[in-house]
């Protein structure tokens, strides 16, 4: 049902898990994946938005693509990392503004978005993500990082699709 909503949905869509309590620290950021889309700058104003109403941090993410790996020696290419930290200053940069209370840390994660996004979720209190809206059949063949991190986190999850 969450997958449906998520890929369907003409609004943001929150995730919360049944099991999932509030007794967990509240001190813990909030983490914000960042790929510079436009769903993805909806997901960073909603992040925003909420780690001033919550009084935490901010943790905005860039996980660099499958296909962006690094070469066989495991070295990663300074071109690379300095691209994806050029897409979190730029969607970063009016809203530090817009809430200057709000401490924002940036992180740039290599290969697979989804096991990177959960495992910095698990030390988040809440994921925000934007989803591209691909519908069902392409979010099929090309696998939906928000979906996938939606049916997988501990924690609550609001996707932002793009309108």
């Amino acid at each position: 049902v969450s997958r449906g909503m998520i890929e369907h949905a003409h609004c943001p869509v929150v995730v919360v898990r049944e099991e999932f309590t509030q007794d967990g620290p509240h001190h813990r950021p909030v983490l914000v994946g960042i790929d510079g889309s436009r769903a993805s700058q909806l997901a960073t104003v909603i992040a925003f938005d909420e780690a001033a109403w919550r009084g935490v941090d901010l943790l905005a993410m860039h996980v660099c693509h499958d296909s962006e790996a690094p070469p066989a020696g495991g070295k990663r290419d300074p071109l690379l990392t300095e691209a994806a930290e050029a897409i979190l200053t730029k969607s970063l940069s009016e809203l530090r503004k817009q809430h200057p209370p709000v401490r924002v840390h940036t992180m740039v994660g290599f290969w697979n978005p989804v096991r990177q996004l959960l495992r910095q979720g698990e030390r988040s209190q809440l994921i925000v993500l934007g989803s591209h809206g691909r519908g069902s059949f392409r979010a099929a063949l090309l696998g939906s990082v928000s979906a996938a991190v939606a049916e997988g986190a501990r924690v609550p999850v609001i996707v932002a699709r793009h309108r």
